[in-house]
């Protein structure tokens, strides 16, 4: 694949997720738009070689069965080869009046879930299948409540005054991503938005506000279903089973696959000292903006699992990823991470969060990034090349966006 413009108009976008249609053998890619304030929300672009894109639209319609009122991220559409139709996985900020009900307690502001919405075209308008996220309640019974016990909102705690801190927390909920396997179960991956896990770092001596990447498994008969009007739900082991006490709120179960303190790598802590340097930001690290695949290593099947690492705006924003038996782990970092990184030379900044894509025998990650230091994200296309449990890569290229 090469890339013959030599100055090409950006495909403005962040968390691009890459569906090929088949029926129309056309390449739609949909993305964050940053447009919570209008009707609809989500970019949506179409190709036929996954360099060239054309404008379609927006693609949710917030204004139908409405549950969330901002933070709109991280969109991926499905289509099911049952009922025929589209499924748009996302995330969002619950209205407030939805943040009893989800986290236990009014005072929850950056509340996250999972909303799932649905059309029969590529193109569509989507329309949420409920008013209300997915019926999914993860709940981490160790986690510290620190919040009520912090003098400033971004500045740690300290051991001392955490031991007098309360447990158990649900969880914000970002970055989705669904993973079909080929014995017909589905899987959901998911980050716990950083907000507010704090977990304390032996080595480091101070708590560090982490994003984590989880896994639960989904139901499928919203995906087999010929109607395609089935909630998506979760599977019943997980319902439920983090409860340990009388909550009225569900407290349900996950896997945690990917964290820095399972598989400690040192590229990953560009941020945890960002409350001494700018004082107006959390010491924090993320892994976020998960895709998951798999290929056949030697004659066995490993699970691949890509992931963003650090905060978008840094020079160390890149692009990990991960290996497994199995869709829930225990993954092995690559010790070569990151595998996706920025390239001054040619002007390509801050890489991450994309999704994979096949053409033919060739695998390409879609991701973004930045052309410059301005903190607005456009599309960027690159292939990859495996070599057993290693990944590379070719050219980072910028997509164009089509105006004719």
């Amino acid at each position: 694949m090469e890339n013959n413009i030599k100055k090409v108009n950006p495909v403005f976008g962040a968390d691009p997720y890459v569906l090929f249609d088949e029926k129309s053998q056309i390449y739609y890619c949909y993305c964050t738009s940053g447009d919570d304030d209008d009707d609809f929300t989500f970019s949506i672009y179409r190709s036929k070689d996954l360099i060239n894109w054309i404008y379609v639209g927006r693609a949710l319609d917030k204004t139908k069965k409405s549950w969330a009122k901002d933070w709109f991220w991280a969109p991926e559409c499905y289509q099911s080869p049952y009922s025929k139709k589209f499924f748009l996985f996302y995330s969002a900020r619950v209205k407030d009046s939805l943040l009893k009900e989800y986290f236990g307690t009014t005072n929850y502001d950056e509340g996250t879930k999972i909303g799932v919405a649905v059309s029969s075209s590529p193109e569509g308008p989507f329309i949420n299948l409920t008013d209300h996220p997915i019926e999914y309640y993860p709940y981490n019974p160790d986690q510290l409540v620190l919040a009520p016990l912090m003098k400033n909102p971004l500045e740690p705690c300290t051991l001392e005054e955490a031991s007098k801190a309360k447990k158990g927390l649900h969880l914000s909920s970002i970055g989705v991503n669904v993973f079909f396997d080929d014995d017909g179960r589905i899987y959901l991956y998911f980050s716990k938005c950083a907000y507010p896990n704090w977990t304390y770092d032996e080595k480091y001596h101070k708590f560090i506000e982490e994003s984590n990447i989880c896994a639960v498994e989904l139901n499928t008969d919203w995906y087999t279903d010929k109607e395609g009007n089935k909630p998506v739900t979760i599977a019943r082991e997980f319902i439920d089973s983090n409860r340990n006490n009388d909550s009225p709120v569900r407290e349900d179960g996950f896997i945690q696959v990917i964290s820095y303190h399972k598989d400690p790598q040192a590229w990953e802590n560009a941020d945890i000292d960002d409350f001494s340097r700018y004082h107006d930001r959390k010491d924090r690290r993320w892994s976020e903006g998960s895709t998951t695949f798999t290929r056949v290593i030697d004659g066995k099947k490993k699970y691949f699992l890509m992931y963003s690492a650090n905060h978008y705006m840094q020079p160390q924003y890149g692009v990990g990823v991960a290996t497994s038996n199995s869709p829930f782990g225990p993954f092995k970092k690559n010790p070569n991470n990151p595998i996706i990184s920025e390239d001054p030379k040619e002007d390509v900044f801050s890489t991450g969060h994309g999704s994979l894509i096949e053409k033919g025998h060739d695998y390409y990650y879609v991701f973004h990034a930045r052309r410059d230091m301005n903190p607005r994200r456009s599309i960027y296309i690159t292939k990859l090349s495996f070599d057993g449990l290693n990944i590379s890569h070719g050219e980072l290229i910028e997509c164009n966006l089509l105006t004719d």
